[in-house]
């Protein structure tokens, strides 16, 4: 497990010379009890006290739990650090022992999804967590999943009937993220719980184009034998052949070759696939 400093590098120092000055207190004797009833009162410091918490989360006895939760600090932040650091008694001391709305902690199965902590949102999901509900990128919890490769989590996500074709403010569905990552599993998921490729990114890219720009012969299989369409082309008019020619990918052209595409098709700025392949 990595450390949470590792996503927020700006607070790496901060975080350090906080944890230097509290390691001197205890040195001299000061419960770590008597810490956290000192840190109640600084709330208003976020930053310090999420990281402290969080360190605690890591290296603190179990009944550091009990502490945190009467310590006041703030219960979405460390139900966010909690699932961050895969810390399973906390998430269920705060999920059991403090009246959350659902909505207030689907934020902690995005983190949960992020860092890979299956049954950090597993747990949420039983407590009644929305797998559709979605940040600020549009992103749910399915399209994180796809995107870290995380095929048990993605599996545990579409048990309760997360949709698969909920898109982002960029149009990517979880189809889409599945594909850029080249995880198989994921993908197989996604497509038996009904995906299907006739959705294009705000780019205009299928998950079809998408797996030919990356290369991912075994993918472009897959998406075919699903029912991909062939033709249908990005922003720029280039179709998956085209792409797929212009890069001069041999097993991907004879893939798309197989199921006989629109060779003539002419992107926007009048070339074909066939004048690329030659």
């Amino acid at each position: 497990m990595g450390d949470i400093r590792n996503e927020y590098p700006i607070l790496d120092y901060s975080v350090t010379s906080f944890l230097f000055h509290v390691r001197a207190a205890e040195a001299t004797g000061v419960s770590q009890a008597h810490l956290i009833h000192l840190l109640s009162g600084l709330k208003s410091e976020v930053l310090d006290c999420w990281q402290f918490f969080a360190r605690l989360c890591y290296s603190g006895p179990l009944n550091i739990n009990a502490l945190l939760v009467e310590s006041g600090a703030p219960t979405l932040a460390l139900l966010e650090l909690a699932s961050a650091t895969n810390t399973l008694s906390l998430i269920s001391a705060l999920l059991s022992g403090l009246a959350l709305k659902k909505p207030d902690f689907n934020s902690s199965l995005w983190i949960g999804a992020a860092y890979g902590n299956f049954y950090a949102v597993q747990l949420m999901l039983h407590a009644g967590a929305n797998p559709n509900d979605s940040n600020g990128l549009g992103h749910t919890t399915l399209h994180i999943a796809a995107q870290k490769d995380c095929s048990l989590i993605a599996k545990e996500l579409l048990r309760p009937g997360a949709y698969v074709h909920l898109a982002d403010r960029f149009g990517w569905i979880a189809l889409h993220r599945a594909t850029e990552s080249g995880d198989l599993g994921v993908l197989k998921l996604i497509l038996d719980a009904g995906a299907r490729d006739k959705v294009q990114t705000s780019d205009g890219m299928t998950a079809l184009t998408i797996a030919v720009k990356k290369e991912h012969a075994e993918i472009v299989q897959m998406l075919l034998a699903a029912g991909s369409e062939l033709d249908v082309a990005d922003k720029f008019g280039r179709t998956p052949l085209y792409l797929a020619a212009s890069s001069g990918h041999k097993e991907v052209v004879e893939l798309l070759l197989e199921k006989r595409p629109n060779t003539e098709a002419r992107t926007s700025d009048g070339y074909t696939a066939q004048g690329r392949w030659g």
